[in-house]
């Protein structure tokens, strides 16, 4: 791994937490994360000859589609559209890349989940706690109902205090059909299907639409170990991509 003096380093948080985002985001800071080098064949990327790190993360943040940003080799940084939590961990230590990622960790990165019935042996729940999503339907996880409508349970392991849920549509027109009708609740002890016991944090009529990200937060953080989503009517429920603050 390449040394970054010091003075690099201070330069680049100084930078990070001056910059305005756009798109409702109030702030960017960059946080490092090792990838898989597998992941970057699948996502838009593209790679530009910058002379510091400064200089990468500035352009990441003047690209719309960039997520994440690698340093290559000096003197040339790679964009990506990756989305990485801040605190993912990769499965392989072989073969990573130290990378920047504008996503905050999260808490539901490496919790439990549980869910109604799965819809098919593809896109299984645990793709929405892994903290990492390529923008791929099939990263996505989808269920049905079973004895309730369809819904996911994530368990924190401890009581959090959560301020923030971001929920993101699948990438294909088929959000309109099972991205709708959701509430997002927080509660104490471990439901099935009826969560009406936990505190409602934020609902999302839709319909969806393609890759769209919905973010909810209560008026005031709400503390509990587990997350309820479901959807209220029936029908398939479809998630990319979950981050829990």
């Amino acid at each position: 791994m390449r040394l970054v003096t010091v003075w690099t380093w201070a330069m680049l948080w100084a930078w990070a937490a001056l910059v305005r985002a756009i798109g409702g985001v109030d702030m960017v800071m960059f946080g490092r994360v090792l990838v898989e080098s597998s992941w970057f064949s699948r996502v838009d990327r593209k790679t530009k000859s910058l002379s510091s790190l400064v200089l990468c993360g500035a352009e990441c943040t003047r690209v719309e589609w960039c997520q994440l940003w690698c340093l290559v080799q000096p003197g040339e940084c790679l964009l990506t559209s990756l989305v990485v939590s801040g605190s993912y961990q990769p499965l392989e230590l072989n073969d990573t890349r130290l990378c920047y990622t504008s996503r905050r960790p999260d808490f539901a990165v490496g919790s439990s989940i549980f869910s109604s019935q799965r819809y098919d042996d593809t896109r299984p729940k645990e793709n929405l706690v892994d903290g990492i999503y390529n923008w791929n339907v099939m990263e996505s996880s989808i269920v049905v109902s079973d004895n309730a409508t369809a819904w996911f349970l994530v368990d924190l392991g401890v009581p959090r205090r959560v301020s923030k849920v971001l929920l993101m549509a699948q990438p294909n027109d088929l959000a309109r059909h099972w991205f709708q009708d959701l509430e997002v609740r927080v509660g104490d002890i471990q439901e099935t299907g009826n969560f009406t016991s936990y505190t409602l944090l934020g609902t999302f009529v839709g319909p969806g639409n393609t890759s769209e990200v919905v973010v909810m937060r209560p008026s005031a953080p709400l503390v509990g170990r587990y997350v309820s989503i479901q959807r209220m009517t029936d029908g398939r429920l479809q998630i990319s991509h979950l981050e829990i603050r």
